[in-house]
């Protein structure tokens, strides 16, 4: 039995001796929820939200565990009772901007995750995301300078070292674009999506071999990165198309 079966063994206990117990609830959501188990996960943290409605972290994660269903009218709903609970919470704020970003609601997004930024710009989730809805509504210049103070204090960040290559994709700033993908797979060599970028970077500057290898090291990786190859116009630019066509059959 590994730690979190035994972990969830105790709050089983500890909800036995206590039905009331709001936080044995609560922690036994939470390591269902680390298992994956989020449906399960729901079902307790409604139970200490029930014993405690003012239960901050039991609102939050409860809106976590809908966003990884992809329920995400159920998360935003959750997390912004966690929200009107602790309003000027930086981090609660900023998983709403995430929820909204997920739904492609990008103004909303990006008017959230501004106060989540402004509250505190050390919130790395704040500020990355900030930086993609950013650079998806073309703002590439204040993206670029949000990301860049973060790295500026987490120079070995990997998602944010991707974030940032996505921008100078779009920049057409390509050297740094590769620069940025090399980094983050010196970081973390498995990394699908930092592969992707140099394959799109590569395609971008007709380097047609190089972004074949790196594309097939991604899709190697994350097989779901085939579907996205397929919808990147960018791909297209390789001309050996024999070989591009082998690798997204």
């Amino acid at each position: 039995m590994g730690r979190i079966e035994e972990a969830i063994q105790c709050y089983d206990e500890a909800i036995k001796l206590d039905t009331n117990n709001p936080i044995a609830y609560h922690n036994k959501g939470l390591a269902l929820a680390f298992l994956h188990k989020y449906n399960q996960s729901i079902k307790f943290f409604d139970a200490a939200i029930e014993r405690n409605p003012r239960y901050y972290e039991a609102w939050i994660n409860k809106g976590i565990s809908f966003f990884y269903l992809r329920k995400l009218e159920k998360a935003l709903k959750n997390i912004r009772k966690a929200v009107k609970l602790r309003p000027a919470d930086s981090m609660a704020i900023s998983y709403e901007g995430t929820v909204l970003l997920e739904m492609m609601r990008y103004k909303d997004a990006e008017n959230v995750l501004r106060k989540a930024y402004d509250l505190n710009s050390n919130n790395t989730t704040a500020a990355v995301n900030l930086a993609i809805v950013l650079n998806r509504q073309s703002k590439f210049d204040e993206a670029l300078r949000i990301i860049s103070q973060l790295l500026d204090r987490k120079p070995d960040d990997v998602g944010t070292l991707i974030t940032r290559s996505s921008i100078f994709i779009n920049l057409k700033r390509y050297d740094e674009a590769i620069a940025d993908c090399n980094k983050a797979l010196s970081l973390n060599s498995i990394s699908a999506k930092a592969y992707y970028n140099r394959a799109l970077v590569y395609a971008l500057s007709h380097r047609d071999t190089e972004a074949i290898d790196s594309l097939k090291q991604s899709i190697d990786i994350d097989k779901d990165m085939k579907d996205a190859a397929r919808a990147q116009p960018e791909f297209q630019l390789i001309t050996n198309r024999d070989e591009l066509e082998n690798i997204l059959k």
